[in-house]
């Protein structure tokens, strides 16, 4: 089936520049495109609805109770964080041990 679609002169150039780029013709990328978005909002789709199930079931946390379920990991009142300055290179090279 042959479809039409409009778009601004904007993205088709970033269209065409990546087909180029990826050695793959305008058609296949938008092919690609259409099809990991239906993916996507069937699979949001389906958890809202299963949400909606189990807000009808009662299966649900009330804000108060949330609330009081994340305020157990605040810190203690008058405390200051510690803030620490290290780079994306050392934390990668961290190795974290339990003591």
């Amino acid at each position: 089936m042959a479809m039409t679609i409009q778009m601004p002169d904007e993205i088709t150039g970033r269209l065409d520049a990546l087909a180029q780029t990826v050695g793959r013709s305008r058609d296949d990328l938008l092919m690609e495109a259409i099809v990991r978005y239906l993916d996507e909002e069937a699979a949001y789709l389906a958890e809202v609805e299963e949400g909606r199930r189990e807000a009808d079931a009662g299966l649900f946390v009330l804000e108060d109770e949330m609330n009081a379920f994340w305020a157990r990991f605040a810190p203690p009142a008058g405390t200051t964080p510690i803030t620490i300055d290290i780079s994306e290179e050392e934390l990668r090279r961290a190795q974290w041990v339990a003591p």
